[in-house]
C-alpha cells in the first residue's frame, strides 16, 4: 500500500509539473499570436492612413482639374492659350518672330572700351582693367 501511495504521488507530481508545462507552453503560444495580430492590425492600419491621406491628394488634384476645366470654356482663354501653345493665329492678324541667338558673344556680353584721343587722332584703345574683365567673364550667360 505504501508503494501504491508512492507511486500515486509521484504520478500526481509528475502529471501536475506536465499540466503546468503545457499551461505555460499554451500562454506563452497566447501571447506570440496576440503581439502577431496586434502587429498586423498596426500595419494594417498605417497603410489605411496612408491611403487615405493619397485620396485626399487625388480629391484636391481632381478639384483642381475641375476648376481648369472651367476655366478652358471662356472662348477669350482658349484663343490664348492656342496662341501660346500651338503658335495659332486668327485670320487678318500678323505675327513677329525676334529670333535670338544663344551662343553669340556679341548679343550676351556688352564690351565697354575707352579710346584715348589726343589732337583728333586716335592714339589707342586701351582695354578694361582686369577686375572689370573678370566680373564681364563671371555674370556672362555663356556655360
Amino acid at each position: 500500500m505504501s508503494n501504491d501511495r508512492n507511486q500515486n504521488k509521484f504520478l500526481v507530481f509528475i502529471f501536475s509539473n506536465i499540466a503546468i508545462l503545457a499551461l505555460v507552453g499554451i500562454t506563452i503560444w497566447l501571447g506570440i499570436s496576440s503581439v502577431k495580430v496586434l502587429y498586423a492590425k498596426i500595419v494594417v492600419r498605417n497603410e489605411i492612413e496612408g491611403l487615405k491621406q493619397e485620396i485626399e491628394k487625388i480629391e484636391q488634384k481632381n478639384k483642381e482639374l475641375a476648376s481648369l476645366i472651367e476655366l478652358f470654356k471662356d472662348p477669350d482663354i482658349i484663343e490664348l492659350e492656342a496662341k501660346r501653345r500651338l503658335n495659332l493665329k486668327k485670320h487678318g492678324e500678323e505675327v513677329v518672330v525676334i529670333l535670338r541667338d544663344k551662343n553669340d558673344e556679341s548679343q550676351n556680353i556688352v564690351h565697354k572700351r575707352e579710346v584715348v584721343v589726343e589732337d583728333d587722332i586716335e592714339i589707342s584703345d586701351k582695354e578694361p582693367p582686369n577686375p572689370l574683365k573678370w566680373w564681364a567673364y563671371i555674370t556672362s550667360d555663356k556655360n
